[in-house]
C-alpha cells in the first residue's frame, strides 16, 4: 500500500462557522484497483472533528469519520468530486469540494 498522505486545511470559528484557509482541493490521485489512504485535517474549532460526505463516493473509496479516506477504488479511471463536511464538536460545520482523480 502506499503511504498515507496528509491534506490539512486551517479551519477556525468566525460567529459559530469554520472557515477553510489553504490546501489544495485536489486529493492525492489514485490507482483503480490498488489500496489508497489519505487524510483529511483541520485545526482551531473544537475538536474532536466528524469528517462526513454529502454524496456517494466514487466505488470502493470510503471516508472514515476521523477524516481518513481509505479503500481500493473499482470505479472508472476519471476525476471524481468529493462534497465533504467537517463538523466540530461545537457543531460547527463547513462543506469543501474536493476532487480525486482514479488512473487505471
Amino acid at each position: 500500500m502506499s503511504a498515507c498522505r496528509t491534506i490539512s486545511w486551517m479551519c477556525w470559528n468566525r460567529g459559530n462557522r469554520p472557515a477553510w484557509l489553504g490546501g489544495s482541493k485536489r486529493l492525492p490521485a489514485a490507482r483503480r484497483s490498488r489500496p489508497y489512504a489519505a487524510k483529511l485535517s483541520a485545526t482551531a474549532g473544537l475538536a474532536p472533528y466528524r469528517w462526513s460526505l454529502l454524496a456517494r463516493a466514487p466505488q470502493g473509496i470510503h471516508l472514515e469519520a476521523d477524516g481518513r479516506i481509505i479503500g481500493k477504488p473499482l470505479a472508472k479511471p476519471g476525476v471524481y468530486v468529493l462534497n465533504v463536511r467537517v463538523k466540530d464538536s461545537a457543531g460547527s460545520l463547513d462543506v469543501r469540494r474536493l476532487t480525486l482523480r482514479i488512473k487505471p
